[in-house]
């Protein structure tokens, strides 16, 4: 997935990333009390061998030519259905990381040159959902740096 994301990305150009880390805390509050105890989530939606920890994404990235910016943790109200910063990454974080210039993607020996391609077509309620984010990573200056 994260390959795939820097092919589509121009050099020098930022990539962002919202995932939730791979941690005792996460386990417990998206699986087992939103799954399970509340009910604000449906049965099965979280995916545990599909979280990852902030360092692995950041690894990954770095061996396809980006350098991360920030990694900054966010928390999620159900009650607002709200976003907002949070002083840990310990469930749900965000990572903005840079694309080199002039590098391409390492696939065994070969090196993929970036190609451009056209974007699929993006739920609105996506759109409008991950829009909500975007006080975590910007203000009336520009990106946010920490």
């Amino acid at each position: 997935f994260l390959k795939e994301c820097v092919k589509i990305v121009k050099p020098g150009k930022s990539i962002f990333i919202t995932t939730i880390n791979k941690t005792l805390t996460s386990l417990l509050s998206t699986i087992v009390a939103a799954e399970y105890i509340f009910g604000s989530a449906p049965r099965g939606n979280h995916q545990w061998n599909k979280f990852i920890a902030p360092h692995k994404v950041q690894r990954i990235l770095e061996n396809y030519g980006c350098e991360t910016k920030l990694i900054r943790g966010m928390h999620f109200n159900p009650a607002t259905r709200q976003w907002s910063r949070s002083s840990t990454a310990s469930t749900f974080y965000g990572l903005h990381a840079i694309k080199h210039k002039g590098t391409g993607i390492l696939s065994g020996n070969i090196v993929c040159v970036n190609k451009t391609r056209p974007m699929s077509t993006i739920d609105s309620k996506a759109v409008e959902y991950h829009s909500a984010m975007k006080n975590i990573w910007w203000d009336e200056n520009g990106p946010i740096n920490a």
